[in-house]
């Protein structure tokens, strides 16, 4: 009888822990997919030749490459008054693409240099945000220009090198896995638990 006992709370436990894997594994299979964890994992080939919005519309979500001829804003990025990266763009084909830099990226993070002859870097494909609408409003007005006309010859993506966090992407994609893999190994324990039970009532 005590072996019975134990069995089926065993049974319970094992059962438990295999709706809370189904569950989590669900969960972080919406995150990979809604991140497009698989481009972060393997960023596409990127070169200045490239058009950053058909690699988007094509839902890819992080690039590497090398870019020349970087050309600092005057703007950067700023957490809680401290600068975190700076605002970059290169022109090419009559087209602006703006790039956010990390400070750490930099060989001298406290001062940016005005031009980055070169560049190797791996980044995110982000939309315009609040901030980037803001960047090319500052840019404008120092350009004697305006907005409208400024974001006609601007990429509506921008590269977000200091958004790229691969150790982030590993870790969500290691925590799927492994909850795919609990989920498989609960599943084939209670089958056999399940097979098992019926019996220990048939004697009992």
């Amino acid at each position: 009888m005590n072996t019975t006992r134990h069995n089926i709370k065993f049974y319970k436990y094992i059962l438990y822990h295999f709706i809370f894997s189904i569950i989590f594994t669900i969960f972080a299979l919406m995150i990979c997919f809604k991140i497009n964890i698989i481009s972060h994992l393997f960023p596409s080939y990127y070169s200045c030749d490239n058009n950053i919005d058909d690699f988007y519309k094509n839902d890819i979500s992080s690039i590497h490459g090398t870019v020349t001829n970087l050309h600092y804003s005057g703007y950067d990025y700023i957490i809680n008054n401290v600068v975190k990266a700076h605002y970059y763009y290169t022109l090419n084909n009559n087209t602006c693409t703006i790039y956010l830099i990390s400070s750490n990226k930099l060989e001298n993070p406290d001062i940016p240099p005005i031009t980055i002859e070169t560049l190797n870097f791996t980044a995110n494909l982000e939309p315009h945000n609040q901030q980037i609408k803001s960047l090319l409003n500052y840019m404008a007005s120092d350009l004697k220009w305006n907005y409208d006309g400024l974001s006609k010859y601007t990429q509506p993506i921008f590269i977000n090198e200091y958004n790229y966090h691969i150790e982030i992407y590993v870790i969500i994609a290691i925590l799927t896995i492994l909850g795919f893999v609990l989920s498989i190994i609960f599943g084939f324990i209670i089958i056999l638990q399940a097979s098992y039970i019926p019996r220990i009532y048939t004697k009992s």
